[in-house]
């Protein structure tokens, strides 16, 4: 991730990394309220690295570094999202 963010540049390279990191930052802050460890969403870990992949195969014809770091940034953001609103509701049911 880090070679696709200096690859990209500028903010959007920034971002891209950041929104990668986001998705764990918050499954193991829901574990650290007492919930469960959540996995998944709609870029999660293996959504990030097919579109790490992708972006290396079109690479030759095309430069896709800066929309792979925008979509990673942008997804990493609501995946982020959704996993803590589930976590939130998880831990709600679970306390009753």
């Amino acid at each position: 991730m880090l070679v696709l963010a200096h690859l990209a540049g500028g903010w959007w390279g920034l971002a891209g990394l950041a929104g990668s990191t986001l998705p764990t930052f918050a499954s193991l802050s829901v574990v650290g309220a007492g919930g469960p460890r959540l996995n998944g969403g709609p870029v999660g870990k293996t959504e990030r690295c097919a579109i790490v992949v992708v972006a290396t195969l079109v690479a030759a014809w095309w430069r896709p570094y800066l929309l792979a770091a925008a979509v990673i940034a942008v997804g990493g953001m609501i995946t982020a999202a959704v996993r803590l609103r589930e976590g939130a509701r998880d831990i709600a049911v679970s306390n009753g």
